[in-house]
């Protein structure tokens, strides 16, 4: 079962889920000519306006069913900064999953991936709001909620009373190891996400790669749905969650294809375990700027009272002229939701003097620079990979995004000389 972020994709599945749910957890708890009025069109539409409109305190996570099946998912789960709980940072807004999917455990990993991302943006404490009379209210109270209270609600224009359940410590309804997901079969290949990214950047590359591949994807930790930082955030501390991941998943060796810091984490793998990696993809990471003091001196602005603009100002800079608006402002919004000291010391491990330095390392390697010189002319990529091609693509940073096409196809023949 996948559990993973929610996509344009979803728009028509997860108004089908929100309506089948109500409908069959509120009949006999609300009036019937309410629950009868019940409208998925409507909620179409607002649905719509969540998904497109960017917000960065706003995630959504959804459960995948098995292929083929109608609706394509079993639940969802809608969470962000708290909006109905007092004295709360984050607020879990709903969790409904369709009755065929109830009591298989998928509410607990909802509750998990949505909980887990609110710790990582920032959230020490979070609540929920449910209907008074739902015997659901019993799921809350076995994760540990403690109830608040009760007040006065309104459903649909229906009086009605709303139970608060909150959570104090959120550690214990956090995801205990790192967020992964796999499609496909194949050959293995695990794709590392960037900076303050999470694994459904890669997206457009996984559903091209899954047609032939058994891919990977994961958050890193403090990304996503994963575990918060719990400590230095390191290059080694992400090597040792990709080994995590890969172990979990059965696979002794694969290809690793790293963007921007997943780069430096896909290298940095290598270098730890180089009888586990069967070929290297490096997509735009910034070698030549980490012998430089350029991250420090940006991780330092971002930690400054001007933090968020200076921020703003950076990830600006990593999009191409004329790149679609409403796109930028989602992934804009989507990485300033981690809080501006942890995006920092994330920025800061990228800062290498010694890159160039160390050993070289011999594996089959694709190097994909976009645009610009911030990954490296070409006498510094071949010494640090002897054994490397170089496919150098004209677009901003974000290459999966402004290049999908031409990158999987980089892809798919790199991956197809590795096996022959």
């Amino acid at each position: 079962m996948r559990i993973r972020r929610a996509s344009a994709g979803d728009l028509s599945a997860i108004p089908y889920v929100h309506v089948e749910s109500w409908k069959s957890t509120y009949r006999g708890l609300l009036p019937d000519p309410l629950i009868d009025d019940l409208d998925e069109m409507g909620r179409v539409v607002q649905w719509q306006q969540w998904i497109n409109q960017p917000d960065e305190g706003l995630f959504i996570y959804v459960a995948e069913a098995a292929e083929g099946s109608h609706p394509p998912i079993e639940g969802f789960a809608a969470c962000g900064r708290s909006q109905s709980v007092p004295f709360c940072d984050g607020e879990v807004y709903a969790i409904y999953l369709l009755q065929s999917a109830q009591r298989k455990g998928l509410g607990r990993k909802l509750m998990a991936a949505a909980v887990s991302r609110l710790r990582n943006s920032g959230a020490r404490s979070a609540g929920v709001v449910v209907l008074s009379t739902n015997p659901a209210r019993r799921f809350y109270e076995v994760l540990g909620g403690t109830l608040f209270g009760e007040q006065d609600g309104d459903f649909r224009g229906h009086p009605c009373r709303e139970a608060v359940y909150t959570w104090r410590d959120l550690a214990p309804l956090t995801n205990a190891a790192p967020h992964w997901n796999e499609w496909g079969s194949g050959h293995p290949v695990v794709l590392i996400h960037g900076w303050t990214c999470d694994g459904d950047y890669w997206r457009l590359q996984r559903e091209s790669l899954q047609k032939e591949y058994r891919v990977i994807t994961l958050d890193l930790p403090g990304h996503g749905a994963s575990p918060p930082i719990a400590g230095d955030f390191t290059l080694d501390l992400c090597a040792r969650s990709v080994a995590d991941v890969m172990d979990r998943a059965g696979v002794p060796r694969a290809a690793l294809i790293g963007h921007s810091l997943g780069g430096f984490i896909a290298r940095r793998f290598a270098q730890l375990h180089p009888d586990r990696v069967t070929g290297l993809g490096i997509i735009d990471s910034p070698f030549s700027l980490a012998t430089s003091s350029y991250f420090d001196e940006k991780a330092r602005a971002f930690e400054s009272v001007d933090g968020r603009d200076a921020r703003i100002r950076a990830i600006d800079k990593m999009f191409s002229p004329g790149f679609d608006e409403n796109r930028k402002q989602h992934i804009l919004a989507e990485m300033l939701a981690t809080p501006g000291p942890i995006a920092s010391r994330m920025f800061r491990v990228m800062s290498h003097p010694a890159i160039a330095d160390e050993p070289a390392l011999h594996l089959p390697t694709l190097l994909i620079p976009a645009a610009g010189k911030a990954m490296g002319d070409d006498a510094l990529l071949t010494g640090m990979f002897p054994k490397s091609e170089i496919r150098r693509l004209n677009c901003g940073h974000f290459v999966t995004f402004e290049k999908p096409l031409e990158l999987s196809y980089h892809l798919h023949q790199f991956l197809q000389k590795l096996h022959q």
